[in-house]
């Protein structure tokens, strides 16, 4: 008897697609905390080398902390961003396309970037 998620349709799907069926999607279930099924080279989470042994290790420019410092340049840049449209000195098509970063506040206000701006001189220093 098949499990119910199987029967009612709410099962995740693998998210491969064949070339040889018009880009239609691959029937199979995904593996086990996988966007794949076993078929397209799923490996379960646990079994996944780490560090310099995974396949696509980069010697250390995709840090984790590396990766993090990004991320909190790029929220800075994006309310730097709000705060040169509020002002007047960019005008167009507004912001940064893509996803927000962690941390980004936005600013609608005079008093949130002079706020904001505070709030960074104190990190700082």
């Amino acid at each position: 008897m098949p499990l119910p998620n199987i029967t009612n349709g709410t099962a995740r799907r693998c998210r491969a697609r064949t070339k040889s069926r018009n880009l239609a999607p691959c029937l199979n279930l995904a593996a086990f905390n996988t966007p794949v099924c076993k078929v397209h080279g799923a490996v379960h989470p646990d079994k996944r080398p780490k560090g310099k042994s995974h396949g696509k290790y980069k010697h250390g420019q995709d840090v984790v902390a590396v990766a993090g410092k990004r991320t909190e340049l790029a929220a800075v840049l994006r309310s730097l961003e709000d705060m040169l449209f509020l002002v007047g000195s960019l005008k167009g098509q507004q912001h940064t396309r893509g996803n927000l970063p962690a941390g980004y506040e936005k600013i609608h206000t005079l008093e949130q970037a002079q706020a904001y701006i505070h709030k960074l001189e104190a990190k700082r220093a």
